[in-house]
């Protein structure tokens, strides 16, 4: 099922990766058959490419800070727009769905006006989004990721689970589900 490329990278990230996979992708996967996506943060690309295969979900948009990420997720992913940062997006793009995980977080205490940038920038009418509320946290680890775009040292300016649903809902998002530190928002 994955290209050589892509099951290689897979084998050196199983566990990080399977775990992202049934959080972030499997609990949705009834939302995420046969559409387009938008991915910020997409890493490797590696559960894009899967979810692909397997549902006919094509990953056609997407943001990666990390150069070297970016450049396996071109080779998992070569049908893929993946840019550096939003802030790049050159024009706008109209999804069935935004994903969004573990991407918030890493956005500091601008991430309400990141947000609003990564909404004018990509539209959709559905967005899937894993946060955890990672405020209590005092400094980011290595093994949280390999690279954030602020190069932030905390999560002290992350938003709680109420604050982002409070915010996305005056932004037009209604949350429609949750399930542990995964949210489904659609447009209201």
């Amino acid at each position: 099922m994955l290209n050589r490329y892509a099951h290689q990278r897979y084998l050196e990230r199983t566990e990080s990766v399977d775990n992202h996979w049934q959080e972030s992708w499997v609990w949705w996967k009834e939302d995420l058959k046969n559409v387009q996506a938008a991915d910020f943060g997409v890493w490797w690309g590696l559960s894009n490419f899967i979810a692909e295969q397997l549902w006919n979900c094509r990953t056609v948009v997407a943001t990666e800070w990390n150069n070297q990420s970016r450049a396996i997720c071109h080779k998992i992913l070569p049908n893929c727009t993946v840019y550096p940062c939003v802030e790049e997006i050159d024009r706008t793009w109209s999804v069935d769905v935004i994903l969004m995980h573990g991407y918030i977080c890493l956005l500091g205490a601008d991430w309400q006006q990141h947000l609003t940038l990564c909404f004018s920038q990509v539209r959709a009418p559905k967005m899937i989004c894993r946060h955890r509320s990672w405020h209590q946290l005092t400094a980011l680890s290595s093994n949280d990721r390999e690279s954030n775009p602020l190069d932030l040292k905390t999560y002290e300016h992350v938003p709680s689970h109420n604050e982002l649903c409070n915010w996305m809902s005056t932004q037009g998002w209604v949350l429609r589900e949750q399930k542990g530190d995964t949210f489904k928002f659609e447009l209201d």
